[in-house]
């Protein structure tokens, strides 16, 4: 089978989107305020604690 691409791009052409919320929320300083798995945000607590009860808890 046969595949043609519908446009031509170039070699260095990024065929990517943009990926700027994620770029915000992996910022250093969002960690500590934010949960390591789903970002929701944490309560205010100690900065020890990286994740929620929402998504963490087993």
């Amino acid at each position: 089978m046969e595949m043609r691409a519908r446009e031509c791009a170039n070699m260095s052409e990024d065929l990517t989107g943009a990926i700027t919320p994620y770029a915000t929320a992996l910022h250093d300083a969002f960690f500590h305020s934010h949960c390591s798995s789903c970002f929701c945000e944490l309560p205010m607590q100690s900065p020890c604690v990286m994740s929620c009860v929402t998504c963490c808890s087993v």
